[in-house]
């Protein structure tokens, strides 16, 4: 196996020593306490992907462990009983263990004993107890081929042998309880899975059980839920923000489920056996929900960035919408569509080809307190943008560009890593109210077709397995740069009285305004389902508030929000 070189182990060693001893302090001050019993059974802990972990069952409980990219791993890794966090770099081949737990709110450090390399790049890696002796290890599939280590350490692999399918996710499990793992794979596209308990030496490993649990693509999470040592199956539905639980390894109904308040579909579940103590803290990594899109993030420092994209024929395919955390289309003359792109949770990298402001624009973005870019527009319309947030149009900061593939007009870009520092602090304000839960009743909507003029229709296909809509337009699928498609987790669909700027375009055609303050119909559309009802504004001061029919304010899923800013001779469909 490739291995880093000496003095680059030894630096990182180095590194994780002095903050590992830090943690050894305060450990230390508190080794007075009696240790209490430990929890019984194992408790599901869900990960996002910026190394944020959440412990459900301990209320608020969450802490930072590992760089986004990471695999979150859990394991007894000193034998005494209690599971703590690991996590493997796909992008160095490095394993970082700790045998601490951290505290609410606290970040996690890898202990300079537990860091090695471990595997390849495309190995799986798993933990379980190979040997039985109460340690946790590592394991790794490649390609079909399972390899077993007893040390946690870079070593050769103590057991070989094939077993499972190359798109089959490994884990450890002792399916009998008799304190030795065998193999648990879960198979994404099909729900089955399949187990080996007792490993014997020799090429093939021998099934000796297989079930249905769950539906494709969930995520899958192996672990003791009742306290009998054998460990079985569970799954986290996203859709649902649901955590099912099986206590037999069969195809039978969950025992158990367990209803998260958040939850995302690039979310991961492991499972542990945890030390009950839970440290106090006023903060947590979860930090406050993003004030866009309602998931938890740790930073929430960004100024509000917005671009002014062209969807025109011409102007796609666009780049950076896909990091937008809501998007508002806005019809501009001749029926064309333009994107009013929000960005504030991560910026992207390169965004466009953007266009020019128009009369409502300023009416939109009033209440985000933030900037602008743009290609320009008219004076009196710049003027009025600028009243109400920071503009940074073509012309007024550096990191404009023309993209040379592109058609004139629709080839204005802008490069975000020379945005200049304007030295803003602050945290926006929430836009939506949020929730995971899906609110009840509403009518099907797994296609939806938004009408907002005869030259800009979207169609949005519901994908089950995401939770989230597929952008289409003129009967292809809307792709950004990257060829990935363009989602939102909402969409929203707002009816507002079209006015006349007085304006018309170089070939006559009307510069239409809208009225964005007051009340009007509106649609919700989240999780397959539709709910008509109002949107309410007493003034462009003020946030969009979107309520059912009976007054109640329905949340939108967390994740990017789409708003059809839709003229009230538009219309909207769904099945």
């Amino acid at each position: 196996m490739p291995r880093f070189s000496a003095p680059t182990r030894l630096a990182l060693i180095a590194m994780l020593a002095v903050a590992v001893s830090q943690i050894g302090a305060t450990a230390s001050a508190q080794g007075a306490e009696e240790p209490p019993a430990p929890l019984s059974p194992d408790q599901v802990l869900m990960v996002e992907p910026n190394g944020c972990w959440h412990v459900p069952g301990l209320g608020e409980y969450s802490f930072a462990y590992g760089n986004p990219g990471d695999v979150p791993l859990m394991g007894d890794w000193d034998g005494d009983g209690f599971d703590s966090p690991g996590m493997y770099r796909p992008s160095t081949g490095f394993v970082y263990l700790s045998n601490i737990l951290p505290p609410n709110g606290g970040v996690g450090v890898a202990d300079p004993s537990l860091t090695f390399f471990y595997g390849i790049a495309g190995d799986k890696i798993f933990v379980g107890d190979w040997d039985g002796d109460g340690t946790d290890t590592l394991g790794l599939l490649r390609n079909g081929r399972v390899f077993l280590s007893n040390v946690n350490a870079t070593t050769s692999a103590t057991q070989e042998f094939w077993f499972g399918e190359l798109e089959d996710v490994p884990y450890g499990g002792d399916p009998d309880g008799d304190g030795t793992d065998g193999i648990i794979l879960y198979r994404p596209s099909t729900g089955f899975v399949y187990y080996t308990d007792q490993i014997r030496p020799g090429d093939v490993a021998r099934t000796d059980g297989d079930f249905f649990f769950g539906n494709p693509n969930d995520r899958f999470v192996a672990g003791d839920w009742d306290g009998d040592d054998a460990e079985s199956a569970g799954v986290f539905r996203s859709r649902s923000a649901t955590i099912f639980l099986n206590n037999r390894l069969q195809t039978s109904p969950a025992d158990e489920s367990i209803q998260l308040a958040w939850g995302s579909w690039d979310w991961t579940p492991v499972a542990g056996h945890l030390d009950p103590r839970p440290v106090a803290s006023e903060t947590s990594c979860r930090g406050k929900r993003s004030p866009l899109t309602g998931s938890p993030k740790v930073n929430l420092t960004n100024q509000v960035l917005i671009a002014k994209l062209s969807n025109a024929r011409k102007g796609r395919p666009q780049e950076g919408i896909n990091d937008a955390d809501m998007v508002m289309e806005v019809i501009v003359e001749g029926g064309v569509g333009r994107w009013l792109a929000f960005y504030q949770t991560r910026y992207p990298a390169i965004v466009g080809p953007l266009r020019s402001v128009r009369e409502v624009d300023a009416k939109l973005i009033k209440p985000f307190d933030a900037r602008i870019l743009t290609s320009g527009g008219p004076r009196i319309v710049r003027d009025a943008v600028a009243a109400v947030a920071v503009y940074e149009g073509d012309g007024t900061i550096p990191g404009y560009f023309r993209q040379g593939w592109r058609p004139k007009v629709y080839d204005l870009m802008y490069d975000v890593s020379r945005l200049p520092d304007l030295g803003w602090s602050g945290t926006p304000a929430p836009v939506w109210t949020f929730d995971t839960a899906r609110p009840t009743g509403g009518q099907p909507a797994s296609q939806v077709t938004v009408n907002q003029s005869i030259a800009n229709i979207g169609v949005w296909t519901y994908d089950p397995d995401s939770g989230t809509y597929l952008r289409s337009q003129g009967g292809r699928a809307l792709n950004d740069v990257a060829g990935v498609r363009i989602t939102a987790d909402t969409i929203v669909v707002v009816y507002v009285e079209q006015i006349d700027t007085g304006r018309r375009d170089s070939v006559g055609s009307v510069v239409p305004d809208y009225i964005v303050a007051g009340s009007g119909q509106a649609v919700v559309i989240r999780d397959g389902r539709a709910y008509p009802g109002t949107w309410v504004r007493e003034t462009t001061a003020e946030h969009l508030t979107l309520l059912d029919w009976s007054g109640q304010e329905l949340p939108m899923r967390p994740g990017r929000t789409w708003v059809h800013i839709t003229p009230e001779s538009g219309s909207a469909f769904w099945s």
